[in-house]
C-alpha cells in the first residue's frame, strides 16, 4: 500500500488494506480470568441493589464467559414484573 498527499495535504492511500483479526486471541480475552472478575463486579453491584429472591451466576461458555442475575423466587419474579427491578439495578450501574 503507498501512502501519499492529495492537493489540500491529506493523507491518501492506494490500495486495499486488509485487517486480519486474530479471533482465537479475542475469545481467550473474553474468557480470560480479568474478565471474569469484572463480570462478577458487576454482578455484585447488581445483586447488592436488587434486594433477596435474586441469584448471580458468572459461568465460561465456549466463546465468551458470561454473568447473569436472576430470579430466584415468587416473590421477586412479581417484584421484578411489577417493578423492573433488574432492568433498573442494570441502568443504575451502567449509569443511565
Amino acid at each position: 500500500m503507498m501512502v501519499a498527499r492529495d492537493a489540500r495535504g491529506r493523507f491518501t492511500s492506494s490500495g486495499t488494506t486488509r485487517i486480519s483479526w486474530n479471533l482465537r486471541a479475542f475469545e481467550a480475552i473474553r474468557r480470560s480470568p480479568g474478565v471474569d472478575a469484572a463480570l462478577r463486579a458487576k454482578v455484585d453491584k447488581v445483586l447488592a441493589q436488587v434486594g433477596p429472591g435474586y441469584v448471580g451466576h458468572v459461568e465460561a461458555g465456549r466463546t465468551r464467559s458470561r454473568g447473569a442475575v436472576v430470579t430466584a423466587t415468587g416473590e421477586a419474579m412479581r417484584d421484578n414484573a411489577e417493578n423492573h427491578t433488574l432492568v433498573r439495578a442494570l441502568s443504575n450501574i451502567r449509569g443511565g
